[in-house]
């Protein structure tokens, strides 16, 4: 069946979502639009799904495509949710065709990357950045997990703090005031050490531990991921979640230690549980407003949930419509331009001005999209606390037109084929990939460049640097060295 429907999919789907989309344009039918481009990505999904344990980080990403961009569009040809922006036939003309281009040059850049693999990380024989499969228990990568793991233990307690914090916050003052006037009433030495948790978590996984060895840290992970939603973010459990998802993919392939760490059952298990979560989001995106939830039917609340985060197609169109009187800068590359600004070390030697985020200032003279699109859709809806996010896609063609749009389609597609390639890549390459990749997934609805950033964050480096130094002490200490020599004999 799986071969019959690849074979379709290249005889059939792509050609006819080309013809029906280039026909719809002609005609400046938004409908037979619509359709090509739904068909365009099902052509994605089943070249995704063709190989799946290859292709997991891809098929993620358009996974999430989906949900931020095409999701509202489905939702309301299946129920008759009301639809608060309505824009003019040549706004989403052009909406739909960025999101044709978009969804089209994923495809041909990751198979492009496909066939002509472009290798980095490989930067020497240090094994702090490569590795085969014999040194997942050499002393480096032994030592590394020991204090890595320690080193979650230990700040967990701070992780957990500050999200019970954000979620009484919440709870008490309301969601959109929480980007108002919210600051922790923690010392500042707490805010960071929450921080170091999430990273210390990254590295222990990046030693590829045992599954025995791995549970107890995702459960904690999860719990965190669980309290941090009460915060008001979605996201904060979904983008975990799949998080988890997708690592438990690779150890089917990286050093799986005998066993299958993600099986068909697994799968089976989150495909029927999948529609369950998703009618809790729907009905949380309430609840977080403080407005009453209609319960209606789980297919109707699932369309709901799909309809409330596909919000973000409407970014694409709405930078249309200002186009005229945003203002003119590098917005793809915003997020990584206010960082190396705005981060603890530039601010020691240099003045930059710093805005606090919704304000006027912000707005008007910072490099986020977010800020600047939501305060021209509405200055008291921003000034509330409130946001429409932001698109790659929209800040692409802003920055460079519709070649803007494949240029960074390209770019996903090279780092979800080539970043996320995880064999022969060592502690600090992998680390730094799940640092960004909650950024990569979320992109459709997120700064183009956020994912950059976190390849230059101060913090994280910083975390890296403590835990491989602290890892080389214990390596030279006489504790270790019988420890160690036990184990080689056991």
């Amino acid at each position: 069946m799986l071969r019959i429907l690849m074979t379709v999919r290249g005889i059939i789907i792509l050609p006819v979502s080309i013809v029906i989309f280039l026909l719809g344009a002609y005609l400046k039918d938004l409908q037979l639009m619509n359709i090509g481009v739904f068909l365009l990505w099902m052509y994605n999904i089943l070249y995704a799904v063709e190989r799946p344990m290859e292709r997991t980080f891809y098929l993620a990403f358009l996974v999430t495509f989906f949900t931020f961009i095409l999701g509202r569009t489905v939702a309301h040809i299946l129920y008759d949710f009301i639809n608060w922006h309505i824009f003019s036939e040549e706004v989403m003309w052009h909406t739909n065709l960025c999101v044709f281009i978009a969804l089209l040059s994923l495809q041909v850049g990751y198979v492009i990357c496909e066939r002509y693999r472009f290798r980095i990380g490989q930067l020497g024989k240090n094994s702090y950045f490569l590795d085969n499969e014999s040194r997942y228990e050499s002393d480096v990568y032994v030592s590394v997990r020991l204090v890595a793991k320690l080193l979650f233990f230990v700040t967990y307690l701070f992780n957990i703090l500050l999200s019970a914090e954000k979620a009484i916050f919440v709870t008490i003052s309301g969601y959109a005031e929480y980007y108002v006037s919210y600051q922790s009433r923690f010392p500042y030495v707490f805010v960071k050490l929450a921080d170091v948790c999430v990273v210390a978590f990254y590295i222990f996984l990046a030693t590829m531990p045992s599954k025995k060895e791995v549970r107890l840290p995702v459960f904690m992970y999860l719990v965190s991921a669980i309290i941090g939603m009460f915060g008001g973010k979605r996201s904060s459990l979904v983008v975990p979640l799949i998080i988890l998802i997708l690592y438990y993919a690779t150890r089917n392939t990286i050093n799986p230690g005998g066993t299958q760490w993600l099986t068909k059952k697994h799968v089976v298990i989150a495909v029927i549980a999948a529609p369950v979560l998703f009618a809790l989001l729907y009905a949380f995106n309430y609840i977080r407003f403080g407005n009453t939830v209609t319960f209606t039917s789980l297919p109707e609340m699932v369309a709901g949930f799909f309809d409330n985060l596909g919000f973000s197609v409407n970014i694409i169109s709405y930078e249309k419509v200002y186009e005229t009187v945003i203002p003119h800068k590098l917005y793809s590359l915003g997020d990584t331009i206010d960082y190396l600004r705005e981060n603890v070390l530039t601010q020691l030697f240099f003045k930059f001005p710093v805005y606090k985020t919704q304000t006027v200032e912000k707005a008007i003279y910072g490099n986020s999209f977010t800020q600047t699109i939501t305060y021209l859709y509405s200055e008291r809806f921003y000034l509330q606390g409130r946001g429409l996010g932001s698109c790659y896609i929209a800040e692409a063609y802003h920055d460079f037109g519709y070649i803007g749009i494949v240029i960074w389609s390209f770019i996903y597609s090279y780092v979800l084929k080539n970043v996320y390639y995880f064999k022969n890549k060592g502690i600090i390459y992998i680390t730094l990939a799940f640092a960004a990749l909650k950024y990569i997934l979320e992109a459709p609805r997120n700064m183009a460049s956020a994912f950059l950033t976190e390849y230059i964050n101060v913090n994280t480096w910083l975390v890296i640097i403590v835990v491989f130094f602290a890892a080389k002490i214990l390596r030279q200490s006489q504790y270790y060295k019988n420890a160690a020599a036990l184990r080689i004999r056991g």
